[in-house]
C-alpha cells in the first residue's frame, strides 16, 4: 500500500506486508519517471528512488523513499512554483515578479509581472553546461501598492 500521490521534496512512504511465505521476503519499491513521446506514448522510463528492506509474514513494516532533490547537477531542470496568498490564506492573484540569482548574486535569470493562477505560478529554469556552484536564490517580490492617506486637523 501507498499514498495515490507523489509530492515533491517530500518521503514517499510504502507500507509492506507479507501474509504468508516460509522465509524472509526482500522487497524493493522504485519510483519511475516515464518520459513521453509527442503521441503520450512512454518512450522510456528512468528511476527516480528506490528503497529496499527483508520482510517477515506477519510482521509489517514501511519502506521510505526520499524524493528530495537537493543537488542539481549541470544541465539538470529546475521546476519550482511559487505559492502567493494574503495573511486571510485567500490567493494572491496579481503581477509577481520572480528573479534567482547565484551564489556569487548575480541574477541568472527574471520573470517580470507574471500573474499566478489561483495563486499559482509554476517555473522552470534549464542549468547550463557549467552552472556556477553554491547555494542558490530564488527572489518573489509581489508588486502590491500601498496608499497612504494624510489627514490635515
Amino acid at each position: 500500500m501507498s499514498p495515490s500521490q507523489l509530492r515533491p521534496n517530500s518521503d514517499f512512504t510504502v507500507s509492506v506486508n507479507i501474509l504468508k511465505a516460509p522465509q524472509d521476503v526482500d522487497v524493493t519499491a522504485t519510483i519511475h519517471k516515464d518520459v513521453k513521446s509527442i503521441f503520450y506514448q512512454s518512450v522510456r522510463s528512468t528511476p527516480v528512488a528506490s528503497a529496499q528492506g527483508t520482510f517477515q509474514a506477519g510482521n509489517p513494516g514501511t519502506l521510505h523513499l526520499k524524493t528530495d532533490k537537493g543537488i542539481y547537477k549541470a544541465g539538470d531542470t529546475v521546476n519550482f512554483r511559487v505559492l502567493g496568498m494574503y495573511s486571510d490564506f485567500k490567493p494572491y492573484l496579481k503581477p509577481l515578479h520572480i528573479r534567482i540569482y547565484d551564489k556569487d548574486s548575480n541574477k541568472i535569470v527574471q520573470w517580470l509581472n507574471v500573474r499566478p493562477k489561483d495563486g499559482v505560478v509554476t517555473q522552470k529554469l534549464k542549468l547550463s553546461s557549467q552552472p556556477t556552484l553554491g547555494d542558490w536564490k530564488i527572489s518573489v517580490l509581489a508588486s502590491v501598492r500601498m496608499a497612504l492617506t494624510l489627514l490635515k486637523k
